[in-house]
Order: structure tokens, then C-alpha cells, then sequence
């Protein structure tokens, strides 16, 4: 076992016995995204979270709500300032997993962006992110601010009245 393993454990144990609190960037993406993968398996029931993910992204909803996000100059820093961050590997216990890296090539992809994310939220939930880590939490912060208003636009054209 790495000496990453062992900081990551003995870091995520102390937060389970709530010796140490979890960052609010770490809570506040777990939250979302828990939110969005139960409303995108609503929309693709079938198939691993990573084909959801792609076909998610291929919905004309989903590409309609994307491309009037990033028309705002807001949005748009945040996925520039997002992409800057990659490639990011995914990481299981400290090393890395047998997959490639993602990359936002094309920021007007919202398969490359949402595939990004869930790069980012792979990692926080197996181990590849520590809560000790400013760069990790600052990560989870701009994977949050991106995924956040993209997903408050798509439950707003989506809802049938569900709220």
C-alpha cells in the first residue's frame, strides 16, 4: 500500500467519525452530482454511469441548455478555467486506473466537459482526491461551478412539474 493510501484512509476515517469535517467544495459536488446521476439514470436507465454520461450529453436538451450557458462570458472563464486543469487521470487508491485521461479539447463539447466532471467525481468517490489537498478542492469547486448552473437549466427544461 502507498503512503498516499494510508494519508487518504486515515483522512477519510477521521471525517467518517467526525474528528474532521469533509470540505464544503468535496459535499457540495458529491450532492450535485448524487442529484444529477438520479436524474440522468431517470433519463438513461441502461448501461454504465460513463454511457449515461455520453448519451446525457448527446440529448438536444442538454446541448440546447450547454450552448446558452456558454454564450455567458461567466460560464465560459469557468470552463476555460476548468480545462486548464486537465488532463485528468483517474485514480483508484492512488494509482492510476487503466483508461485514458480526460481532456476538455473542445469547449463546446458537453461530452468532453460532463465526461471531465465525472472524472473528477470518479476520484473523489474512490480514493484519487484528498480533503487535504487545495488543489482538490479547488477542482471540486470548478467542477461544481460548472456542473451547477448546467444542471439547474436542464431540470428547469426537463421538470414535468416533479418540484
Amino acid at each position: 500500500m502507498t503512503q498516499h493510501n494510508w494519508q487518504a484512509i486515515y483522512a477519510w476515517k477521521k471525517i467518517a467519525e467526525g474528528r474532521q469535517s469533509l470540505p464544503d467544495e468535496f459535499l457540495q459536488l458529491m450532492a450535485l452530482w448524487e442529484a444529477f446521476n438520479c436524474w440522468m439514470r431517470g433519463c438513461c436507465p441502461e448501461g454504465s454511469d460513463r454511457n449515461a454520461v455520453r448519451s446525457i450529453a448527446a440529448q438536444d436538451a442538454t446541448m440546447r441548455c450547454f450552448e446558452g450557458l456558454s454564450r455567458e462570458p461567466k460560464y465560459r472563464r469557468r470552463l476555460r478555467d476548468l480545462q486548464k486543469r486537465g488532463p485528468v487521470y483517474e485514480m483508484r487508491g492512488g494509482q492510476r486506473y487503466d483508461r485514458a485521461p480526460q481532456e476538455i479539447r473542445n469547449l463546446a463539447s458537453p461530452e468532453q466537459v460532463l465526461l471531465f466532471i465525472y472524472s473528477v467525481r470518479c476520484n473523489l468517490f474512490h480514493g484519487g482526491k484528498s480533503p487535504h489537498d487545495p488543489s482538490d478542492t479547488r477542482l471540486a469547486q470548478m467542477a461544481y461551478d460548472v456542473l451547477s448552473p448546467l444542471f439547474d437549466r436542464l431540470l428547469r427544461e426537463t421538470d414535468e412539474g416533479q418540484s
